[in-house]
């Protein structure tokens, strides 16, 4: 191959590249300008049908829905509120009425002998549980403290005596 061949296969390249340049651009205009011609126009025509057809049809029907469906959920809700107030003015009663039972059965259990019996055996247990863990009671402590006293006086009448 020769330099003038290689140039010039390069120099049809250009030209080839060049024209496929072309046809691209003249191809694209054209799509463009179709696109705009009748695409863009359908697009346009179809947006206007169809918010022609929704305003005439479509959002009344709506509206009329809302006032089917807004009846009978304010009549629900007002029906459950009320019954949620009613329930609760119930559960107030109701508590009351459990209390006053409470209340009636303390009075009651305290009448009978055996709660008294069962109060006695629990005292005295629980007065053996010092002496049973060898605990000293209050008489012990008493005694104890006297003759600690007795002690101390006995001690400072020695002192005084010492010293004269």
């Amino acid at each position: 191959m020769t330099k003038e061949n290689s140039q010039e296969k390069k120099a049809e390249q250009a030209n080839l590249v060049g024209r496929i340049q072309k046809t691209a651009e003249s191809f694209q205009g054209k799509v463009k300008e179709y696109n705009e011609k009748y695409v863009t126009k359908s697009i346009e025509k179809g947006k206007e049908t169809v918010k022609g057809y929704n305003d005439k049809y479509v959002a009344p029907v709506v509206e009329k829905g809302k006032t089917y469906v807004d009846g009978p959920y304010k009549k629900i809700t007002g029906s459950v509120d009320d019954l949620v107030s009613k329930g609760r003015s119930i559960e107030k009663d109701a508590w009351k009425k459990i209390d006053g039972y409470v209340e009636n059965g303390r009075k009651f259990i305290f009448k009978l002998p055996v709660v008294e019996t069962m109060e006695k055996r629990m005292t005295s247990g629980f007065k053996r549980v010092p002496a049973i863990v060898n605990l000293p009671e209050k008489n012990d402590i008493t005694k104890l403290t006297q003759a600690m006293e007795s002690l101390n006086a006995n001690l400072e009448s020695l002192k005084k005596e010492a010293m004269i």
